[in-house]
């Protein structure tokens, strides 16, 4: 049997067409590229200790920022946030009801007050500070001149007994002579 045509080869195709075929097809990929040498190869993808140690330097400075910023957004919070507690606090004080400062106010606005006997009146929503229980109830209060503090009268009479001060404040407690009242 006698072969008469090439298998691989088209009795159409020129060898100027086969030339243009392999033109147009795509090239094989690139071989990588030959080790360096050991020295080359430490820095990674960095060209020399230069680029590696400015890239650093960078990060470096930008870390320093980032850190300062967050240090001065947390004191302007804080600031704020003081700010406003100390309003809320002027305003809470502002709304509380005034306590008579002497023993003529706490009689006078206990005698024109809601109708309570004697200074108890002026004084009754207001607590003792030496037995912590309220001013009220009729008992006697007694207001201590220097400071304006008031108390139960047993209370601050057994204080004063032992210390020559206010409960309260610590204001130095003067007692009256015979002629004053």
């Amino acid at each position: 049997m006698a072969r008469t045509s090439n298998h691989t080869a088209s009795p159409s195709m020129t060898k100027a067409t086969a030339a243009a075929v392999i033109a147009s097809s795509p090239s094989p990929p690139r071989p990588p590229p030959p080790a360096a040498a050991a020295g080359a190869g430490a820095w990674g993808p960095y060209a020399s200790s230069r680029a590696f140690f400015s890239n650093v330097a960078t990060i470096l400075i930008i870390l320093a920022c980032v850190s300062l910023l967050a240090f001065a957004l947390h004191g302007a919070a804080r600031l704020v946030l003081r700010c406003l507690a100390r309003r809320r606090a002027a305003r809470a004080r502002a709304d509380e009801p005034k306590l008579p400062t002497s023993a003529a106010d706490a009689a006078g606005a206990g005698a024109a007050g809601a109708g309570a006997p004697g200074a108890a009146g002026a004084w009754a929503e207001a607590e003792c500070a030496i037995c912590l229980s309220e001013l009220a109830g009729g008992g006697r209060v007694r207001v201590l001149p220097a400071c304006g503090h008031g108390f139960h009268g047993a209370c601050v009479e057994g204080w004063l007994a032992a210390r020559a001060s206010c409960p309260t404040c610590r204001a130095p407690y003067r007692p009256p002579r015979a002629g004053e009242p």
